[in-house]
């Protein structure tokens, strides 16, 4: 059926005596209070009657009107006083439990009616849950059946109306509004004087999607390394944060050798190694950022303290920012042996954790420290001291089998296999193992 530009009250009620006439099970229509029912004539059973118990409403809404009509029907049909040839109590001794099941299959057929029919004329159930309300042998007539709430929400009415004695100009048809963002992704048109929810907006970072950030609102992306610190800039049209390689990035070396180095931190010669001084701008010891902790120590203990309980060594100029990982030291070195006996116990336990592997060549010239003479692992917290032959330590690098390298305390340099010496372990630790 076409749609009227603006819907009466009548119009609704013509919409609900159109029902009930074309229906082939009801004999009647009725409209107003029920106490009318009968009044004037008597009432062709089954019937549609059509009331108001809850008061109807209004919305306004930006210069929009939405009227909302709550309706309460009644079908009911007769009883047949038959006699109760069934021999039931209740509502089967007569025919009373068989129209009452009638009744609220043409309340189905109604609502189905106003929910599919009516929705071409702008008409639509507001509430969704219908509550129906049997009747039992109610009236003087001997009447059953049921009765229901709905309310009806109409089509919304924005057109200008002419007054006495004001020239205006009456639309004819409202017009429709198309909203589009810059570039015409989004695009919606809807009624005018209607109101249009525009979709939340998702921020992506590196394919990673954050949803749920209501649109035209400026939002800020906080970006932070494990540690809190906010890191990055903006450089273009892209959010640059320096990469491991990066001098503003923990890592091992180079770092500034510090005071005592050699000989008390004071140069031998001219752009020597003390005399030159590159580095990150922060000694051996300290990180030129804090470490995941929240401190620029560069070693901790497992807790992010110098207590060292475990006798593990956390190396934080190790960080693997990206794997959220770190190098752990045993600070005990284990006991010397032949070069091949040393690696066949790998892995070994530490500190009630497995995994634990002898040092390569990067991993112990990491923790090297140049600023004690000829004895560069002989600081806190590791206070291994290499001066004698048997502590000398071993690396997990071989010199073409016949032998393998190892630190002395002035040199790095192969030895044979079968030579006595100790070995610092190593372990790669996630920083969820250090509760991080």
């Amino acid at each position: 059926m076409a749609s009227p530009q603006i819907i009466s009250l009548n119009q609704i009620i013509g919409f609900f005596e159109l029902f009930a006439d074309q229906h082939p099970s009801f004999n009647d229509f009725g409209y107003g209070p029920t106490s009318e029912i009968g009044t004037t004539r008597q009432m062709n059973f089954p019937y549609l009657w059509t009331t108001h118990r809850v008061p109807s409403s209004i919305s306004l809404l930006n210069k929009t009107q939405i009227p909302t009509y709550n309706f309460s029907f009644l079908i009911v049909d007769r009883i047949n006083q038959q006699q109760n040839y069934k021999d039931a109590v209740g509502l089967n001794s007569d025919n009373q439990q068989e129209t009452v099941s009638d009744c609220k299959q043409l309340a189905d057929d109604f609502l189905i009616y106003i929910q599919n029919n009516l929705k071409d004329v702008g008409l639509t159930i507001d509430n969704q849950d219908i509550t129906l309300e049997m009747l039992f042998d109610e009236t003087p007539d001997k009447v059953t059946g049921v009765v229901f709430d709905v309310a009806v929400k109409t089509k919304h009415i924005n057109c200008i109306t002419p007054f006495s004695g004001i020239t205006l100009t009456a639309a004819t048809n409202c017009p429709k509004v198309t909203v589009q963002n810059s570039d015409g992704t989004f695009s919606q048109t809807i009624n005018a004087g209607g109101i249009l929810t525009i979709p939340d907006t998702t921020i992506t970072i590196n394919t990673a999607a954050f949803s749920g950030y209501p649109s035209s609102v400026s939002h800020n992306i906080i970006v932070k390394d494990t540690s809190g610190t906010e890191v990055g800039s903006k450089v273009g049209e892209i959010w640059e944060v320096p990469s491991s390689g990066d001098s503003k990035v923990n890592r091992a070396n180079p770092t500034k050798h510090g005071a005592g180095d050699l000989n008390s931190g004071v140069p031998f010669f001219t752009n020597d190694a003390i005399d030159q001084d590159r580095g990150r701008g922060t000694d051996f010891f300290t990180l030129p950022q804090n470490n995941p902790f929240g401190n620029t120590d560069r070693f901790t203990d497992v807790s992010g303290t110098t207590a060292y309980t475990n006798d593990v060594v956390i190396d934080w100029t190790s960080h693997n920012q990206v794997g959220n990982t770190v190098l752990g030291y045993f600070r005990i070195p284990v006991t010397a042996t032949f070069f091949t006996t040393m690696l066949a116990g790998q892995p070994y336990t530490r500190a009630s954790l497995s995994n634990w592997f002898v040092t390569n060549l990067n991993e112990g010239n990491a923790i090297m420290y140049r600023g004690i003479f000829r004895n560069p692992f002989n600081y806190s917290p590791f206070n291994i001291d290499i001066t004698a032959t048997t502590d000398r330590l071993w690396s997990n690098y071989t010199d073409n089998g016949a032998g393998a390298w190892r630190w002395a305390s002035t040199t790095l340099s192969p030895i044979g296999l079968t030579a006595n010496q100790r070995a610092v372990l190593v372990r790669i630790y996630t920083l969820a193992e250090l509760g991080l």
